[in-house]
């Protein structure tokens, strides 16, 4: 696993294009160019520290996974905007391996704005309820069904959060979406 640290780097490119074809809702998948942006942000200056995380094939030097997550420092909490695995690699364990990796990484950083760990981590999940058929159905070719990613989100801890919850635009020509739910799994010990 790599941590992509330039814009310029093709990996971006491909990630991109990776949770273009997993996720069946173009209004819930941020462009590379916004992902080039997180990479490009300066952790100093920013209120969130953005980070890329890819998982690469060594033997064809293609991106098979990934994570795009941020570190909030004010709050001491991580968000999830993306932890995704190339569909010929699901049920290898990629998933979990990234989300340890990611788990780690918003663990150094929290020690570096002087906690001992990171507090948790917030994700937003389909609702099955609200999320439109059509895209649960395209999601059950692409990605998982939401209810069996809500039963695995639920055994890694998260909960959902009790506020209404709308994501904003992800960026131009992109609408809000208003079928997600908000979830969070405390890490504190």
């Amino acid at each position: 696993m790599k941590l992509v640290t330039s814009p310029d780097d093709p990996r971006l490119a491909e990630l991109s294009r990776l949770l273009e074809s997993v996720f069946a809702d173009p209004n819930t998948v941020l462009g590379l160019d916004r992902l080039q942006a997180f990479v490009r942000a300066d952790p100093s200056a920013a209120r969130r520290r953005f980070s890329v995380l890819v998982a690469v094939d060594a033997a064809r030097d293609t991106v098979i996974g990934g994570s795009v997550f941020s570190y909030v420092p004010k709050s001491n909490c991580g968000f999830s905007e993306y932890i995704v695995a190339d569909s010929t690699r699901r049920g290898t364990g990629l998933g979990r391996r990234l989300f340890e990796r990611r788990k780690a990484l918003l663990d150094e950083q929290a020690r570096a704005y002087g906690h001992p760990a990171c507090g948790g981590l917030f994700i937003e999940a389909d609702n099955p309820d609200r999320t439109p058929a059509d895209l649960v159905d395209a999601e059950r070719e692409t990605a998982l069904d939401p209810r069996e990613r809500l039963r695995l989100f639920d055994h890694l801890g998260f909960r959902k959060v009790d506020v209404p919850y709308v994501q904003p635009p992800l960026g131009n020509g992109k609408q809000p979406i208003a079928y997600l739910d908000l979830l969070f799994a405390s890490w504190r010990q």
